[in-house]
């Protein structure tokens, strides 16, 4: 297994290589960089030490930063929202069945990039890898993670009027929903 260019990390955070298990924590204190036994709270600062992982939040935020191979001449860490991507890089690292029994990080990155392309377009491919989506809003960039979650409104036949509503999703399709 090749273990490709080593990146930023969150200060908090320890990669799977360093624990040696399938599980990376965000156990290190981040005043002294002691590994502790209980999670511990980001500062929203990263590691002074560069570091290996397939944690593909963290790769996506190298390809944002770097000014040999990514946007690292056109954007700064102030452009982009790290505690999204904080947020999105616990949610790679939870653990999930397997199939086989075991379990595993929900998402890896391992990427080879072999040729020269539309950055964009790269980006887009990359946030695709851990389930998002990108925007570019108010000069910042934003991942934005589709994952399970709550139910934002409850709609019962007491707030529908005349027992239907049109609505439209992403790509601006319309659905009609019945209430019976």
């Amino acid at each position: 297994h090749l273990r490709g260019k080593v990146v930023q990390v969150p200060s908090n955070y320890v990669t799977r290589e360093e624990v040696g298990t399938q599980a990376a924590t965000y156990n290190r204190s981040t005043s002294t960089g002691v590994v502790q036994s209980s999670y511990q709270d980001w500062d929203g600062d990263f590691r002074e030490e560069l570091v290996y992982t397939n944690n593909p939040a963290w790769v996506f935020y190298d390809l944002l930063l770097n000014e040999r191979y990514g946007l690292g001449d056109f954007l700064t860490d102030t452009d982009i929202d790290k505690y999204a991507l904080y947020r999105i890089g616990r949610y790679c690292d939870e653990l999930v069945p397997d199939g086989k029994g075991g379990q595993e990080p929900r998402f890896t990155s391992n990427v080879f990039l072999g040729k020269q392309t539309d950055s964009f377009k790269v980006l887009k491919d990359m946030a695709t890898t851990f389930s998002s989506m990108l925007y570019y809003i108010d000069g910042k960039v934003l991942p934005v993670l589709d994952a399970p979650a709550g139910p934002v409104y409850n709609f019962t036949k007491g707030n529908v009027i005349g027992g239907e509503f049109g609505y439209s999703g992403t790509a601006g399709i319309i659905q009609k929903l019945t209430i019976n």
